[in-house]
Parts: C-alpha cells; structure tokens; sequence
C-alpha cells in the first residue's frame, strides 16, 4: 500500500482529527521499513507532508462529496460544503 493511501486510512477512520505530527510519524515508520533502520527520525517527514498535500489537492479538485480538511488541530475526511445538501435531496421522504 502506497504512503498515500496510508495516509487516507489514518484520516478516514478516527473520529477525532489527526495531528500533522500523528501523519508523519506514520510515514517515518513507512520510510523506516524501507531502508530496514529500526529508529525513526525526529521532525516532521516530508513525504508525509506532501502526500498529504496531493490528497487534500485531490479530494478537493476532483468530483467529491467529501474532503479532507484541517479542523481543531488535525485533518479529517468530511462532508463538502453543500454535499449533505445535495444527499438528502435525493433520498425518498419518510
């Protein structure tokens, strides 16, 4: 599995937002298992930062009803603005 689809999984399933130190502490253990060191670097990764930047860009600029977007610290996936809008229009009346 690719860093980015790692990185859409993290962001996808906590109900919480995740902290841009949580994302690249996944991607140092990522890179780790790559070159077999057992010891993670310190600071921030940045390939982390920029997978995490093309997912942004692609939920953003493609045909989604979710994005990811940064909120109380951290980043999520959450509904477009207009998107819940436009699910309930299209959902049968009780």
């Amino acid at each position: 599995m690719s860093l980015k689809a790692k990185l859409e999984a993290i962001v996808y399933a906590p109900e919480t937002p995740v902290t841009l130190d949580q994302i690249c502490s996944v991607g140092q253990r990522v890179r780790g298992r790559r070159t077999g060191r057992r010891r993670r670097s310190r600071g921030r990764s940045r390939a982390s930062v920029l997978a995490l930047e093309e997912l942004v860009a692609d939920y953003s600029a493609a045909d989604h009803g979710i994005e990811i977007r940064q909120v109380a610290g951290g980043y999520r996936i959450v509904d477009q603005a207009g998107a819940a809008r436009r699910r309930r229009a299209h959902l049968p009346r009780a």
